[in-house]
């Protein structure tokens, strides 16, 4: 890297795109400095220049661990839970699959729920491949019609990602992810030399009755997680988001957008029932917030 693509490089990470004016004054020097440097033009900065900027990049370094904790817990809402626990003092961590959990004080349970979640976001499009795909679907015994029967999943989807001719859009990708491991799947990471692969899950989410309830403004359904009974909610303008369109309020179109997207739906749903393990059951209104952030 040469020294002009040195600065730029340096000048986007600390500062962002339109990085010259916050570098020059950090640097105190002028904007046509940065400019020039930047450009390759004129003499190269001083070693000066590189001893201060490896000082704010280390100062800045420093401060990310605690901030991509702080943000991870945040994403993680939806998908754990962290209560204090008042008869000893203790925070437990509730998670989004059964028997995940984790008690110490709220620093170690912060730290353990930003772990997992950066875990469950490091499974990108590019990590499901193919092959992992096919085995899930074989492991369930899913036809492409029968996923499609199952979750909404459209057929020329399922089949562009199994033969790595088309990876799907991002909301088609979760809702193919979510609809196996709804089905009965999880996916194991790459982890310490090991492979990734597939491994069975006990489902222990289950519907009452088979269809959504449409109306003009979304849909309802109640399901079942070890035993309590959840009432579910999803709304218009998230089924809207989710199809990339307008229902226009019509429960017919309404019912078709949910169906489009059945297995993202149940699997969102049940983490938030998850979630909500230690509370009362009842009614649950999934917003995006909920769902995967990806997927928007």
């Amino acid at each position: 890297m040469t020294p002009a693509q040195t600065i730029t490089s340096a000048g986007r990470m600390l500062f962002g795109e339109h990085f010259k004016a916050p570098m020059a004054k950090s640097l105190d020097v002028s904007v046509d400095r940065i400019d020039d440097w930047g450009k390759g033009r004129g003499h190269a900065p001083p070693p000066g220049v590189w001893r201060d900027l490896a000082k704010l990049i280390a100062e800045r370094a420093a401060a990310i661990p605690a901030v991509r904790t702080a943000v991870l817990v945040q994403a993680s809402l939806g998908r754990f839970k962290i209560t204090l626990r008042n008869f000893d003092g203790t925070h437990i961590v509730v998670g989004t699959e059964p028997g995940l959990l984790f008690s110490g004080t709220l620093d170690e349970c912060e730290t353990y729920v930003a772990k997992q979640m950066e875990k469950e976001l490091m499974l990108t499009t590019a990590e499901l491949t193919p092959k992992l795909c096919r085995a899930a679907r074989a492991y369930l015994g899913w036809s492409p019609e029968d996923m499609l029967e199952k979750t909404g999943v459209p057929v020329p989807a399922l089949l562009g990602l199994e033969s790595g001719d088309r990876m799907p859009g991002k909301a088609d990708f979760a809702n193919i992810l979510a609809s196996l491991e709804a089905g009965g799947v999880e996916f194991i990471l790459e982890a310490d030399g090991r492979g990734s692969g597939i491994r069975g899950r006990k489902p222990e989410f289950v519907l009452d009755t088979r269809n959504f309830h449409a109306d003009s403004d979304g849909i309802t359904f109640s399901a079942r997680y070890r035993g309590n009974r959840f009432r579910f909610r999803v709304g218009r303008d998230v089924l809207d988001d989710l199809i990339r369109g307008n229902t226009a309020g019509d429960t017919g179109q309404i019912l078709v957008a949910a169906n489009r997207f059945r297995g993202l739906i149940l699997r969102t749903a049940e983490r938030a029932a998850i979630a909500q393990q230690d509370g009362p059951p009842g009614d649950i209104h999934l917003t995006h917030d909920h769902f995967p952030a990806e997927v928007w």
